[in-house]
């Protein structure tokens, strides 16, 4: 039987196009953002910890951005560049810079071989694995770059098959996927094995702006980019999608679980 999603508590502050990870339903952390919508948009510092029931203010990140990465624990967790402060939405600020979370407060930690927003991130502290992300460099599409983190250093990896963002990903530094994004027609997917990407079988129902969460041959992605695909829910056994009971209100741009 299908499994059903379920309201939780509302969330405390007032900004968009933000980062973070929810671990699990209990284990959850999100930062930065932005809040306005014209030219020269508040870019937000502050982050938020769930307990599954509360949202609590935590400390605040050092840099503020909109749309940063991240992976890893409530209490060990990386932001993972972004796009920064600029005369205007397009003006194409992105940053490489990555802090890392202890649980208490944030530190600088080593930055990024490139820089980019909204990287799809798997992995904890000492293994992590970013990809797809939307923008990247003074870029306006899409990037095929995979950087990975042995604890101590970036190092660039494999690229995608495909050049791709927005993407709903999930899995291991070690056996990763991904399912839909901007790379039309929306509903490509690949494989990470460690070592290199390969293309998977396509998504039941094609979109962009959604998120993932689970193993590589148990993953889940939803949400999606416009008022017919925001509420979807698929899941992956490995090798095929299926359909999922829909979420209650639509929604994009999702953080990573």
């Amino acid at each position: 039987m299908d499994k059903t999603w379920s309201a939780g508590g509302n969330f405390v502050g007032d900004r968009y196009c933000i980062g973070g990870r929810a671990f699990s339903s209990n284990d959850s952390i999100v930062y930065g953002g932005k809040y306005g919508n014209s030219f020269g948009q508040c870019l937000r510092t502050e982050s938020y910890t769930y307990d599954g029931t509360t949202w609590t203010e935590a400390a605040d990140v050092g840099d503020g951005t909109e749309q940063p990465g991240g992976t890893g624990t409530q209490n060990a967790h990386y932001k993972l560049g972004g796009k920064c402060c600029g005369p205007s939405y397009y003006a194409y600020d992105y940053i490489g810079s990555t802090e890392e979370y202890d649980g208490t407060s944030w530190s600088e930690s080593v930055a990024l071989g490139r820089c980019g927003i909204r990287y799809s991130a798997v992995g904890t502290q000492n293994s992590i694995l970013i990809f797809a992300p939307m923008r990247c460099q003074t870029s306006t599409t899409c990037c095929r770059f995979t950087e990975c983190w042995n604890g101590s250093a970036w190092a660039s990896c494999n690229d995608m098959v495909n050049a791709n963002g927005y993407v709903g990903g999930f899995g291991t530094p070690g056996a990763a996927a991904y399912g839909g994004g901007y790379k039309s027609p929306y509903a490509c997917a690949e494989e990470w094995d460690g070592t290199s990407w390969a293309s998977g079988n396509a998504i039941n129902v094609a979109r962009a702006c959604l998120e993932g969460g689970g193993t590589q041959n148990a993953g889940l992605i939803f949400g999606g980019s416009s008022n017919n695909t925001g509420t979807c829910t698929e899941s992956y056994n490995g090798t095929t999608w299926s359909s999922n009971n829909a979420m209650s209100n639509l929604r994009l741009s999702l953080i990573h679980i």
